[in-house]
């Protein structure tokens, strides 16, 4: 089931990779917001998985099935894991743990990191998909759970079409509803893959209410620092250079409640719950604000530069950016170290996350 796509020819390899700060207290660990999210949603797929009456099931046949799981989203760090292993500790036998990204940046690392489990032998089968949440990449009722934490909040701007025929060439769409659409698309490939009895447990930046996206911190601070250095050039495209939608509670259960359209999931949980920054608890006891606006900054340019990138490369695409545009993402980020650094108490950010839990029945 593995696959490798294509790579692009690399665009920005003129992109100055100059460290924003050097200081000798920096700590830069962008894994470091969704570390206690992971641990969470980690015990809550074990107390479901333990709850599942297949858990060590047989087939008809008499032979013991193999139970499987994806983690959409997974990214390539140190966490990648994390979400998999939750899942096997809490299986009786043999466990598939499949790792599913779209980000090219992310291929390498997470390939590594599958080849060091399957070469570890005791931790069940591992392997690696790439390709778009909203495809369906495995067959029909193969896998008893669907996970992902930190990637649903992300709209896939390659699909955009998908699920709205000629939304494509649609000039005046609007996210909200694109975003809609794809959780929608992504809730139906995920009860197509699970078995009856099978587990949808995922986790994602959410918003408390219409206004909260507007107010997201770090999307402010990513538009603040486009202004400053490509002024009004990004007011060119439709597209949004960081293609992310909040959803609040509401939105993302309509699609479980929609008489005419329903999803085939029965939805077991659906909460918002607020979420301190991690960066800013860490400022409030060491008040140092160079520190904060390093580590804040830091997140902020592990998130969003690859889709910085791709917007750059639309721009020298379409005419309205020369090449030399890559090397002008760097300073986006100087201006958001700056800002931070110089009003910390401003950029107080108090994350809003969304946990979902559903049945396919």
């Amino acid at each position: 089931m593995s696959t490798i796509l294509p790579t692009k020819p690399n665009l920005t390899a003129d992109l100055d990779q100059e460290i924003l700060v050097g200081h000798a207290h920096q700590s830069v660990t962008p894994c470091l917001p969704q570390r206690a999210d992971i641990e969470n949603l980690a015990k809550l797929i074990q107390s479901e998985m333990k709850q599942s009456p297949w858990n060590n099931a047989k087939h008809p046949s008499g032979v013991r099935q193999i139970s499987a799981c994806i983690d959409r989203g997974c990214g390539s760090g140190p966490n990648c894991r994390a979400l998999t292993d939750a899942f096997r500790r809490c299986i009786n036998g043999h466990t598939m743990s499949y790792y599913n990204e779209r980000n090219p940046a992310d291929f390498p690392g997470l390939a590594t990191q599958v080849r060091m489990r399957n070469e570890q032998g005791a931790c069940g089968y591992h392997s690696m998909i790439c390709g778009s949440f909203l495809d369906q990449l495995l067959p029909n009722s193969s896998l008893d759970l669907v996970t992902s934490n930190a990637a649903l909040h992300w709209i896939d701007l390659d699909h955009a079409a998908v699920g709205l025929p000629g939304f494509a060439a649609r000039e005046d769409w609007c996210l909200s509803e694109l975003a809609d659409e794809q959780w929608r698309r992504f809730l139906t490939v995920a009860s197509a893959e699970l078995r009856t009895g099978g587990k949808l447990v995922v986790s994602f930046v959410a918003a408390q209410s219409e206004s909260g996206s507007q107010d997201h911190i770090p999307l402010r601070l990513i538009e603040f620092g486009i202004d400053k250095v490509f002024g009004t050039v990004r007011n060119h495209w439709s597209r949004p250079p960081i293609p992310i939608h909040l959803r609040t509670s509401e939105q993302i259960s309509a699609p479980f409640k929609d008489a005419d359209r329903p999803v085939p999931l029965r939805l077991k949980r659906c909460r918002v719950e607020s979420v301190n920054c991690p960066y800013f608890q860490a400022y409030e006891s060491h008040r140092c604000a160079t520190r904060y606006a390093d580590e804040f900054t830091g997140f902020l340019r592990a998130f969003s530069e690859s889709s910085l990138r791709h917007w750059c490369e639309l721009g020298v695409e379409q005419g309205y950016l020369s090449p030399g545009a890559f090397k002008k993402i760097a300073g986006v980020y100087r201006h958001i170290h700056t800002l931070i650094c110089s009003n910390p108490e401003e950029w107080r950010m108090k994350k809003h996350r969304a946990v979902v839990v559903a049945e396919q029945v």
